[in-house]
């Protein structure tokens, strides 16, 4: 089995990953072996970032119930929501949240924003227990 050895260049349309193949000589002057591009692995990955508008769901709760906050969007690409209230909330995604378990809690000054590789498209819900507690919430 022949040894290999990988490059990674950036480049203006991402990320190239290129395996090279040992050609089983070596370089007279060097004395290193020399590799040569396997033609068959070069892989480019899209690490491009996306763009575009943000639009602005922040609110007040309404105190002891579920409120939606943002609609289900399969367009999303980034989803953020900010605790700006001195009141722990919970949210939820797809269904009204609660006080507790499967919602997630989110203490005072706390953030939730989703990972890179995986954003809900669900819509999202609050839950606090007091009435017109601020909170940040924003999506792309």
């Amino acid at each position: 089995m022949p040894n290999y050895k990988y490059d990674f260049q950036r480049g203006p349309d991402g990320i190239f990953l290129t395996r090279y193949v040992d050609t089983g000589t070596t370089d007279p002057e060097t004395g290193q072996e020399i590799y040569i591009p396997d033609v068959n692995v070069t892989v480019q990955v899209n690490d491009a970032q996306a763009r575009g508008p943000v639009t602005d769901d922040s609110g007040t709760t309404v105190g002891g119930a579920s409120q939606q906050v943002i609609a289900q969007n399969t367009s999303r690409k980034f989803l953020f929501f900010q605790n700006t209230s001195h009141t722990t909330m919970f949210i939820n995604f797809g269904a009204a949240a609660t006080n507790g378990s499967p919602s997630i809690q989110i203490a005072p000054a706390d953030t939730w924003t989703s990972e890179k590789f995986f954003i809900p498209t669900d819509a999202v819900y609050v839950w606090c227990s007091v009435a017109g507690k601020s909170f940040t919430a924003k999506e792309g």
